[in-house]
């Protein structure tokens, strides 16, 4: 009888993983509409006045431009 075969995961640098650019499009594709109900999600918060939004997340301050309406 030969030896039993044991299967084991390749390492993970050789892995061919999709980026985080085609993940994204990936979800996006299965589910479209996620991505609108966020940016206005994101829209009706900051015309609310919210400013705790970047505040609670600094990290976010360079991925989410924040401009303020100059005419009411």
């Amino acid at each position: 009888m030969p030896p039993p075969t044991i299967q084991t995961a390749p390492p993970r640098h050789s892995r061919t993983a999709a980026s985080i650019t085609e993940q994204f499009h990936a979800v996006d594709a299965q589910h479209p509409g996620i991505f609108a109900a966020l940016e206005q999600l994101i829209t009706d918060r900051l015309a609310a006045g919210a400013t705790r939004l970047l505040a609670a997340h600094p990290e976010w301050a360079s991925a989410i431009e924040v401009r303020r309406r100059s005419s009411p």
